[in-house]
């Protein structure tokens, strides 16, 4: 009962819409989705189940948006939110989900 009772006390920021996958190519993806609060978030990426590069965007927003560029044709890549925990250095796992680039032509 008492982790039940912390657990939801912890405040922290949530995706509100999206994330939506804009103009996919063949080497590049462009990715938006919208925060309830401003925030600075930590979004990782890579190649289908190794998610290894991360980017932090140094401005505070709700509207965020990321963009991707250099990647294969024709691959299924990873992509996961992290977004802090209110009054922490800490932050969550808010989504992760995947996307593929085009054929190269």
């Amino acid at each position: 009962m008492l982790l039940l009772f912390l657990l939801s006390s912890i405040l922290y920021s949530k995706i509100l819409n999206g994330p939506y996958i804009d103009d996919v190519s063949k080497d590049s993806v462009f990715l938006r989705f919208m925060t309830d609060e401003i925030v600075v978030l930590w979004f990782g990426w890579g190649e289908d189940s190794k998610c290894d590069k991360y980017l932090m965007p140094l401005i505070s927003r709700k509207e965020h948006s990321v963009n991707l560029y250099g990647l294969k044709p024709n691959t299924k890549y990873c992509y996961s939110i992290f977004l802090p925990l209110e009054n922490s250095t800490y932050s969550y796992l808010a989504t992760t989900a995947t996307f593929t680039t085009f054929f190269d032509e």
